[in-house]
C-alpha cells in the first residue's frame, strides 16, 4: 500500500488504532478497548517476513502442511476478517518462530536485550500481565485481571515477582513479540518516508494521533 500511494503521489497513510488487544479473546476486536495502548497488537506481525522465519524449520514445515494451507486459504476466502481464525493461525507459528530466535542467540538477541532495557516497567508489566492471563486463561475462565486469584491482582505482589520468575520464558515470549511489531512498523514507516511520503504513517492512537 505504501508503494502504490507514495507512487500516485500520496503523503500520508491513516491507520487506525494498533494498540495491543487481548489474545486470549481474539473476538474482542475494537481498538477503541485495548489492553494498553502504549504497545502493539501482536496480530499485525506478518509472520513470515520475521527474520526467525526463514531459519526454522519447524515453521517452515508448520505453515506447508496441507491442514495449515486449507486454513490459510479458507481464511483469505471470506468475506470479512475472520479474527478467531487468523489469531489461531499466527499463534500456531509465532511460537516456533521464538524457539529459533532463542536457539540462534547473537546480534538478534542483544537487540532484543537493549530494546527491552529500554522500555523498562511499562514492558515488564504489560508482558507479564499478558502472560499471567495466559496463564489464568489455560485453567478457568478469567476473563481479565479482576478474576485472577487476589495474590495476582497486584503487578507488585510476591505472587507476581514468583510467577515472574518460574514463567520467564513465557514473559520473554510475550516481550519479543512487540520487539517484532514495533521493528515490523518501523521498517514500514521507513519504507514510507523513504518514498517520498511528506509525512508517512499517520496512526490514531486514541486519544490524539502522531506520525511515525
Amino acid at each position: 500500500l505504501v508503494d502504490v500511494v507514495a507512487a500516485a503521489g500520496g503523503d500520508f497513510i491513516g491507520l487506525n488504532p494498533l494498540h495491543a488487544l487481548f489474545p486470549d479473546n481474539p473476538a474482542h476486536i475494537s481498538p477503541y478497548s485495548p489492553s494498553h495502548r502504549a504497545f502493539l497488537n501482536a496480530l499485525y506481525i506478518d509472520v513470515e517476513a520475521a527474520p526467525e522465519f526463514a531459519a526454522s524449520a519447524a515453521a517452515q514445515r508448520r505453515l506447508a502442511s496441507a491442514d495449515f494451507q486449507a486454513r490459510l486459504a479458507a481464511l483469505r476466502a471470506t468475506g470479512v476478517v475472520d479474527y478467531v481464525g487468523v489469531a489461531q493461525a499466527k499463534f500456531a507459528i509465532l511460537p516456533l518462530l521464538f524457539d529459533q530466535f532463542k536457539q540462534a542467540g547473537g546480534a538478534r538477541a542483544r537487540a532484543f536485550a537493549d530494546w527491552r532495557a529500554q522500555q523498562g516497567e511499562a514492558l515488564e508489566r504489560f508482558a507479564r500481565y499478558e502472560a499471567l492471563q495466559a496463564h489464568f486463561r489455560r485453567t478457568s475462565d478469567a476473563w481479565g485481571w479482576p478474576a485472577w486469584p487476589e495474590d495476582y491482582r497486584d503487578p507488585a505482589s510476591p505472587a507476581v515477582a514468583d510467577f515472574a520468575q518460574t514463567q520467564a520464558d513465557s514473559i520473554s515470549y510475550r516481550a519479543w513479540l512487540q520487539w517484532l511489531a514495533d521493528a515490523q512498523l518501523a521498517a514500514v514507516a521507513a519504507r514510507a518516508q523513504a518514498s517520498g511520503m511528506a509525512i508517512g504513517l499517520y496512526r490514531d492512537l486514541a486519544v490524539g494521533a502522531n506520525a511515525g
